[in-house]
């Protein structure tokens, strides 16, 4: 078992990561250092001196694959060596774990979008934000592709998104993301990268949506409409979507899309059962891909999967912001470190949440282990 975990997909990506300590002064090495952490991640630490206790009580099964010849790493060992790994090496260990991982192969709908780490510091970022990740998300398989530091939501995000796209292979794939990212040169990169967008109209595209409302106003033959009704959560949902052929030669503002295909009208009805309280609201896509009403109000739907599953797991299963880090670099790492366990989780057999998951991991060794194997396809 210990030689078919170290020669996992798992192990083999984050060995490449260089270590940036002093050669030959260093009692452990770091590929024992990240398993550690990750492990106790995993099971529900939530501070560097809980991994380290839980290390001390797992001592036994950590030896089955560490040597720890000098015995086991303390907290402080722990978040400084995860203060100097290089977030880029880092992030390319994993983009690379992710390629190995069941199902990856194929047509996708992957999500961008970002959040806040909110128990880092407010000086992350010039005072205003604390730390600030871009994530990308692959709606089918709920696996986290990527991570990239931001400077901040909306325009912020833009540089970090064209790095996370420059580093995926988007053929075949829709892209979707938010209104802050919603922009020309998004919507090139991803062109230019051979997938396709589909990104929503706001007012910071305010000439492409006063064009396209107006579109959706002209009486048009070949609208293609669906309509789907849904009570879930104490509430009525009703949703219309309508579909029409655009090109970029319809108006001069459409110009700046790259092959832009098809312009999407969403309308949302939202009852409360309880108070009967309705709400409305209508929103315009555009999308780069022949789409059909059905097809697009679905990878409409797809794109909150990143909110849902990732962002929710993030904050509720793993704590996220309840972790007091002050350290920039090992915030940023350590954020990874959960997008790890979480890819970990996603492909572990089971209809249980990702919370009972990580509590029987703590509980079990021998199911911890098992979801670390469950790495290796």
């Amino acid at each position: 078992m210990k030689k078919d975990f170290l020669k996992s997909p798992l192990v083999l990506a984050f060995s490449k990561v260089p270590d940036p300590r002093v050669l030959n002064r260093c009692k452990y090495k770091l590929i024992e250092i990240i398993g550690i952490v990750v492990c106790g991640v995993l099971c529900g630490c939530e501070t560097w001196l809980e991994i380290e206790e839980f290390s001390i009580e797992r001592e036994d099964w950590f030896s089955k694959f560490f040597a720890l010849d000098d015995g086991l790493p303390s907290h402080d060992t722990l978040a400084r060596c995860f203060s100097l790994i290089e977030p880029s090496f880092f992030e390319q260990a994993f983009r690379e774990w992710v390629k190995s991982l069941k199902g990856m192969k194929g047509t996708k709908t992957i999500a961008i979008d970002g959040k806040a780490v909110s128990g880092t510091q407010r000086s992350f970022n010039s005072g205003t934000y604390p730390l600030y990740l871009l994530n990308v998300f692959c709606h089918e398989t709920g696996l986290t592709l990527s991570q990239k530091k931001a400077s901040g939501p909306g325009h912020g995000e833009i540089f970090a998104a064209e790095e996370c796209l420059d580093q995926l292979v988007l053929k075949g794939t829709i892209v979707t993301m938010d209104a802050g990212l919603g922009v020309n040169r998004i919507a090139q990169k991803i062109r230019d990268r051979g997938g396709d967008y589909l990104l929503p109209l706001k007012k910071n595209q305010r000439h492409s949506l006063k064009f396209i409302e107006k579109k959706f106003e002209t009486p048009f033959k070949k609208v293609s409409r669906t309509e789907t009704n849904e009570i879930i959560h104490g509430r009525e949902e009703m949703r219309r979507c309508q579909v029409l052929p655009v090109s970029t030669e319809d108006n001069s503002y459409l110009k700046n899309w790259p092959g832009l295909k098809t312009a999407i009208k969403v309308e949302r009805r939202r009852t409360i059962l309880k108070t009967n309280k309705t709400t409305t609201r209508v929103d315009y896509y555009i999308s780069s891909c022949q789409l059909n009403s059905s097809e697009a109000l679905e990878t409409v739907r797809s794109h909150w999967s990143i909110e849902n599953k990732l962002h929710w797991n993030l904050d509720v299963a793993f704590r996220e912001d309840s972790w007091k880090v002050r350290e920039k670099v090992a915030a940023e790492n350590l954020s990874l470190a959960r997008k790890i366990c979480m890819n970990l989780l996603e492909q572990t057999p089971g209809k249980q949440s990702k919370k009972v998951k990580m509590k029987k991991a703590g509980w079990n060794p021998d199911y911890l282990e098992s979801i670390l194997m469950n790495s290796s396809f």
